[in-house]
């Protein structure tokens, strides 16, 4: 949650965080207390071509790049003419996401995002990142053998006789 309009490094720390966790929302417009809980909405200056400056980034940015949704500008009831915008990433099965020129890895701790270290990480979440993307695999895998066996049924069956008259 952001009450002012985040710069690059900073949104795409957020971000890829979000990728290598659990997914999340990012609200750039809300104030938010000291445990992250959102406390108000002043929003921001709408942005032209924001959108599209955040897929960009998330493109760009990150190897491998990010999926993220961005809303578009959501105006306050307020009538002040600030907005808020809401950008969605949901967990990734490309783990881990580094960010461009940047050494490390960005995951959610609790309500905030913090550099991965592994010599603090667990044998567990070690294996958690890296089983994912083995899982992933195999779950293509699997779902391209029962497509190529329907495909192979398919291809196998005698097409219906043509009714009379028609």
């Amino acid at each position: 949650m952001k009450s002012l309009v985040p710069d690059k490094d900073k949104t795409l720390k957020k971000l890829s965080s979000f990728a290598n966790t659990f997914g999340g929302y990012l609200v750039v417009g809300a104030e938010a207390d000291k445990n992250a809980r959102i406390i108000g909405l002043p929003g921001v200056e709408p942005k032209n071509g924001y959108k599209q400056t955040i897929i960009q980034w998330c493109t760009e940015g990150v190897t491998p790049p990010l999926t993220a949704e961005v809303s578009d500008p959501i105006p306050l009831p307020s009538g002040n003419g600030q907005v808020c915008y809401v950008i969605s990433v949901p967990e990734s099965e490309y783990v881990p996401h580094f960010l461009n020129g940047r050494k490390g890895v960005w995951v959610r701790t609790d309500e905030f995002s913090s550099r991965f270290e592994p010599r603090l990480a667990t044998e567990h979440e070690l294996r958690y990142l890296l089983d994912r993307r083995r899982l992933i695999r195999e779950r293509r895998t699997t779902l391209l053998q029962r497509a190529h066996e329907r495909f192979q049924t398919f291809t196998q069956q005698q097409p219906a006789a043509a009714q009379p008259g028609s």
